[in-house]
């Protein structure tokens, strides 16, 4: 059997290959540079994946989940 941790980190990563466009879009509108909107995103599945690691779980909403956390990177992109 799968302990859930693992589960929610396939997850999250299932939703990467279906959400990648789509959230690599969001950060390019929200910081105006797409090399940054790269990196972002390389950050923000990493930050995902360790606190899902860390906590055992994730939100039951990943979606909503990972495009909060691309916001937030992307505002603290600007500071």
């Amino acid at each position: 059997m799968t302990p859930p941790a693992s589960r929610k980190a396939a997850e999250i990563q299932d939703l990467y290959v279906e959400l990648h466009r789509s959230l690599l879009a969001f950060l390019r509108r929200l910081t105006g540079d797409a090399a940054a909107a790269e990196d972002l995103l390389h950050d923000v599945m990493i930050k995902a994946l360790a606190e899902i690691e860390r906590d055992g779980r994730a939100p039951a909403n990943l979606v909503g989940w990972l495009y909060a956390v691309a916001r937030n990177a992307a505002m603290d992109h600007h500071r």
